[in-house]
């Protein structure tokens, strides 16, 4: 590792909740965003800016201002500097820089997803977190095939919720080298992902003819879905490569969790009446998250808990889920409503309904 990564991994170790990952998390997070150099007197944002950024202050000291007017002061490795800036939408402020400034820009659905992965990793390898999702143990081969599979076409317009079930029933299968895991012409009965090992791809140009080989997939890559959605028969055949171990999900769950999504998001307005009429507001956001800024009269239980802390929730009450973007929240209630609580969670979080802080 280089001194400039080695120092900014330094940087990044206490930015919340980017504390909250392990090393090998971190790493991933830093592949997907970028430091940004600001001069002096330049501004990072503005009042009234909608953006899918996280900013956070590295180096420096910035001006928060308001209707043009300062409002306060931050600099870089103060408390206020561990959290993303001002990052409410739209921008309830301005972000100006005072000196010369260094500022990780990351998006923010990007870091819901690191969280989630973190998550699901330790939770396919049997792993312990104590502090929430600090696990350095966890297999980077994990965390890389989920976030293969996060990032491609298909999951990209699947609502996290419907992922962590995906990531739930999702069954590791082995095989060696030379097995045939479908055949070209079957029916469509699973949906592959390439935990391990190696796959090729191959197909008949006419019933006679030997199989062409179309492509090799690797671990992260998966194969099945096209069968499975279209009802078609498979146009191709895999193979193993080498010994492998791929997981595996079944056709008729495969399609109720994208065709049929089982959560229930609500606007502010409709959050704010369900809770007028008994339901509790549950903030599934990590604990310095939550005493940086909340819904007043909310319940916190971080996200990596919920599973063992459900016995704080009442069975009967109905709970209204909330995090900074929608992301851990929905999640949240998918947990909650596979054991059979009411719940419902806030659509775009805190950062699109600023307002839900002044309730």
């Amino acid at each position: 590792m280089s001194e400039i990564n080695k120092q900014l991994h330094e940087q990044i170790k206490d930015l919340i909740p980017i504390n909250e990952l392990s090393e090998n998390m971190q790493e991933k997070l830093l592949e997907c965003a970028q430091v940004m150099e600001v001069k002096e007197s330049k501004y990072i944002f503005k009042q009234g800016d909608k953006d899918n950024y996280s900013y956070y202050l590295l180096e420096g000291e910035i001006e928060l201002q308001a209707d043009t007017q300062p409002s306060s002061i931050i600099q870089s490795g103060s408390d206020r500097g561990k959290y993303a800036l001002a990052q409410l939408q739209p921008r309830q402020f301005s972000a100006k820089a005072n000196t010369p400034l260094k500022v990780l820009l990351i998006e923010r659905n990007a870091l819901d997803q690191l969280i989630l992965l973190a998550q699901e990793a330790i939770t396919l390898s049997g792993g312990i977190s104590v502090s929430g999702i600090q696990a350095d143990e966890v297999d980077g081969d994990d965390i890389d095939w989920m976030t293969q599979m996060l990032q491609s076409e298909l999951f990209s317009k699947i609502p996290m919720a419907n992922i962590h079930q995906l990531f739930a029933l999702l069954e590791p299968m082995e095989y060696k080298a030379g097995d045939v895991v479908i055949s070209e012409g079957e029916p469509g009965k699973h949906y592959y992902i390439i935990s391990e090992g190696r796959c090729a791809v191959s197909r008949k140009l006419s019933s006679k003819s030997d199989d062409i080989k179309l492509a090799e997939l690797k671990s992260g890559d998966s194969f099945g879905e096209e069968a499975l959605i279209s009802n078609a028969k498979r146009n191709a055949t895999v193979t193993m490569l080498t010994d492998g171990v791929l997981m595996r999900l079944a056709k008729d769950t495969f399609i109720e969790l994208i065709k049929n999504p089982t959560l229930q998001s609500l606007d502010f307005a409709d959050a704010k009446v369900l809770v007028e009429q008994g339901a509790k507001w549950l903030d599934v956001r990590f604990p310095n998250e939550y005493e940086e800024g909340s819904i007043k009269s909310s319940i916190n239980i971080p996200l990596m808990s919920l599973r063992q802390q459900t016995d704080k929730l009442d069975p009967a009450g109905n709970y209204v889920l909330y995090c900074d973007t929608g992301g851990r929240s929905s999640t949240g209630a998918f947990l909650l409503a596979e054991r059979g609580y009411s719940v419902s969670f806030l659509e775009g979080g805190l950062v699109n309904n600023p307002e839900a802080l002044s309730v």
